[in-house]
């Protein structure tokens, strides 16, 4: 990846941008509210640019089986810290292919329905 781009977010507070001002809570709440209306129960979702993991910590602590990571070490270590009070599972983009392959496989033979977030749900806002 190119080193711009984590030297960018290893300085932006990918954290608290949900949270900022008001135009950043829409996102929050428009984008809450349709994964509450979509997503049924206990579901297994891929957050794979989860940045420091707002959505996939709200998920998991909604029952959903949730696995995150993202492209930028630092906002993968901040998801580790917050792991310890957590029930998720976060791996590194190294590990994305296994990742995938290990959800496919429990989706195909549980018949489990199975969403993968991508990273431009604050592109949408």
């Amino acid at each position: 990846m190119d080193n711009a781009i984590i030297e960018y977010y290893n300085s932006y507070d990918e954290a608290g941008r949900l949270f900022r001002n008001y135009s950043h809570q829409i996102e929050w709440l428009t984008t809450i509210h349709y994964f509450d209306k979509l997503i049924p129960p206990a579901s297994t979702i891929f957050d794979g640019c989860a940045g420091t993991g707002n959505y996939a910590f709200r998920l998991a602590k909604q029952g959903h089986h949730v696995a995150a990571s993202d492209i930028v070490p630092h906002n993968v270590d901040i998801m580790r810290e917050e792991q310890q009070k957590n029930s998720i599972l976060f791996v590194r983009d190294s590990n994305f292919r296994w990742l995938i392959e290990k959800l496919a496989v429990k989706f195909w033979l549980n018949s489990e329905l199975f969403f993968l977030l991508c990273g431009f749900l604050g592109v949408l806002f």
